[in-house]
């Protein structure tokens, strides 16, 4: 009699694991199963946009800017990249943005907003390089997407060189005159002395007022010094 006990207790306590695993398992495939599928249509969609580009990159932008900071397996691979940071590399947001921004070249947001969240965000760092380089070439005497490109050059891209240079840009642009000390400071920091050097001697020539050439001129002495001592180093 104990014996036939046994063996029921052990069918039943198997039918309950069969059914657990089974709930769990349908609920692992119903939780897949409703997860959202986040799809770009591909540049080509530009040749067959029958004159409504602008009117299709509008509703394009209008989805973009709902989950612009979307990522999945799928579309981007995330990458553990220590701690609790993921990086999504040219994901859908990217491919969204790449894609309407071909329907609509002169329409500036999304270089600027999905370029700084890719960036800062999503660190989908190949992706914004691209966003910012396609938009530097269509908008080449807008300070702000310089200044924004310039950031991600030297704090993403870690290349000091390549963030001087658009902080220069950026300031030649009409940007704040503090873009320049900003740039000049790059240079210096990435081992550029002499063209900052030769950025001073150009600010200098233009500036009027005193205080502005006191500063500048103070800048020129600390940057003959550390040529000064590079070349006794050398």
């Amino acid at each position: 009699m104990l014996a036939k006990d046994h063996v029921a207790l052990f069918f039943c306590s198997l039918a309950i694991l069969f059914y657990s695993g089974t709930l769990f398992l349908n609920n692992k495939y119903l939780e897949e199963a409703n997860k959202p599928i986040y799809f770009a249509p591909p540049t080509l969609i530009k040749h067959f946009s029958f004159g409504f580009s602008d009117l299709y990159a509008d509703f394009l932008w209008i989805r973009l800017i709902q989950n612009v900071d979307f990522c999945n397996a799928q579309q981007g691979i995330p990458e553990y990249a220590g701690k609790s940071l993921y990086q999504c590399k040219k994901g859908w947001s990217y491919k969204m943005t790449d894609t309407l921004t071909e329907l609509a070249p002169r329409f500036l947001a999304p270089y600027l907003i999905s370029g700084s969240i890719m960036s800062v965000i999503m660190r989908d760092r190949e992706g914004a390089q691209k966003i910012y380089d396609k938009g530097m070439k269509r908008f080449p005497d807008n300070w702000k997407l310089f200044f924004n490109a310039g950031y991600h050059y030297l704090l993403e891209m870690k290349d000091r060189e390549k963030g001087a240079e658009l902080f220069l840009k950026a300031a030649q642009n009409g940007g704040p005159p503090w873009l320049y000390d900003l740039s000049i400071k790059q240079y210096e920091e990435s081992g550029k002395l002499l063209i900052a050097r030769q950025i001073l001697e150009e600010l200098l020539e233009y500036s009027r007022l005193e205080s502005v050439r006191r500063h500048i001129k103070e800048r020129l002495r600390e940057n003959e010094q550390r040529i000064k001592q590079l070349e006794l180093s050398l």
